[in-house]
C-alpha cells in the first residue's frame, strides 16, 4: 500500500535489473511490448496452470502465487469463451507471450565490439596489452580482428562471433543466448615479450539453449494523473568477457629444489650419492672396503648321509608288544 491508501503491484520488471558489469553487456535482438498497462483488475492468461479455475475456491491465494502477474482477488472470471482464469490485481492487461513479437530480429551482427585488455605478471615485472603501442585512431576505425593476420586489432564484428559459435543455427535469434569471450594470456617469458600474445576464443554458456531474456518497464503519467507503463520483454545476447593468464620463466634455484624433491620421492638420492662416492671420491677405496665385504671362495665339500633302507616286508608287519 502507498501513502494514499491505494494498492500498487511491484513485479519483476520493477525491482529486478540484470547485472551489467564492467566485464559483461547485453545486445537486445528482439522485444515483446505490452502497452497501456494500468493498475487494476483483470484475468490472468490461461497458459499459467495455477491461474485456470472452475469456481472461486480455485482462486484462493497460495504460497507459490509469485508465478502469477499479480495478486489473486479470489474470483474466477471468464477470460475468453474457452477458458476461465483467476482475477488479479495487477498491471492490466497482463503480458501475453502468445502475442506476436512487435519487433523483428535486429541486425546486431553488423555491430562491432571494442575490447581493451591489459595483463600484468608482477613477479616477472611484465605487463602487456592487446593493442600495440603507436597505433592511431585511424587504424582502429578501419581494422577488424583476425587471429592470423590482425591479432592486435581489438575490434570484433558480432556477426563473426555468432558464426563461430552457432554456425548455421539461427535459433538463438528467438530466445537469445549467453556467450563468453575468452582471452588467454599463456606466455613463456624466456622467449621474449614479442612471443607473448593474447588468444581469443568463444563459447556458449546458456545450458541447452535456454536463451537469455529480461523485462523492464517505462512509466509515464496520463493527463488525468493515471500511471501508465509499457512492459518490455527483451531477448538479448549477453556477452561475458573472461580473461585468464599464466606466465613462466626459468630460474635455477626452484629448478634445483624441485629436482631434488623429485629424486627424493623416488628413493634415487642414496643410489646417486653412493655411485658418486665410489667412483669419484679420493677415498673411494676406503669407502669401498667399508661398504663391501669380500669373501674368498673355498673348497666345496659334500657329505653323503648314510641311508638305511628297511625291508619292505618289515614295514608291512604290524608292531606288537607284550608285558612280562
Amino acid at each position: 500500500m502507498v501513502g494514499s491508501g491505494k494498492g500498487r503491484v511491484w513485479d519483476v520488471a520493477e525491482y529486478v535489473v540484470p547485472s551489467q558489469g564492467s566485464h559483461s553487456f547485453a545486445v537486445i535482438i528482439r522485444t515483446h511490448e505490452t502497452r497501456g498497462q494500468q493498475l487494476g483488475l483483470c484475468p490472468e492468461v490461461e497458459n499459467i496452470v495455477d491461474a485456470n479455475c472452475k469456481n472461486d475456491t480455485d482462486c484462493l491465494p497460495k504460497a507459490h502465487d509469485f508465478l502469477l502477474s499479480g495478486k489473486k482477488t479470489g474470483r474466477c472470471v471468464l477470460r475468453n469463451p474457452q477458458a476461465s482464469t483467476c482475477e488479479l490485481f495487477a498491471w492490466c492487461p497482463v503480458e501475453n507471450e502468445d502475442d506476436s513479437i512487435t519487433n523483428p530480429w535486429l541486425k546486431s551482427e553488423n555491430f562491432t565490439l571494442f575490447i581493451k585488455n591489459n595483463v600484468a605478471f608482477p613477479r616477472f615485472n611484465f605487463s602487456k596489452g592487446n593493442l600495440r603501442p603507436g597505433k592511431d585512431m585511424s587504424y582502429l576505425r578501419g581494422c577488424q580482428h583476425d587471429s592470423i593476420t590482425n591479432n592486435y586489432c581489438p575490434i570484433f564484428a558480432l556477426g563473426n562471433i555468432y558464426r563461430q559459435i552457432f554456425n548455421e543455427d539461427s535459433t538463438f535469434t528467438e530466445k537469445g543466448a549467453v556467450l563468453a569471450i575468452l582471452i588467454d594470456w599463456s606466455c613463456n617469458l624466456d622467449l621474449g615479450e614479442q612471443n607473448c600474445h593474447p588468444k581469443y576464443s568463444f563459447k556458449r554458456l546458456d545450458i541447452q539453449g535456454k536463451g537469455y531474456n529480461f523485462r523492464f518497464a517505462r512509466h509515464h503519467t496520463a493527463p488525468n494523473g493515471t500511471d501508465i507503463r509499457v512492459l518490455i520483454k527483451a531477448y538479448a545476447i549477453r556477452f561475458d568477457i573472461i580473461v585468464s593468464g599464466m606466465a613462466g620463466k626459468f630460474d635455477i634455484i626452484p629448478t634445483v629444489i624441485n629436482t631434488a624433491a623429485a629424486l627424493t620421492s623416488f628413493g634415487l638420492v642414496s643410489l646417486i650419492c653412493d655411485w658418486l662416492l665410489l667412483n669419484f671420491s679420493r677415498e673411494r677405496n676406503a669407502i669401498r672396503n667399508q661398504k663391501f665385504e669380500e669373501v674368498s671362495q673355498g673348497k666345496n665339500t659334500s657329505a653323503t648321509p648314510s641311508m638305511v633302507q628297511a625291508d619292505s616286508d618289515d614295514l608291512l608287519k604290524p608292531r606288537t608288544s607284550s608285558n612280562l
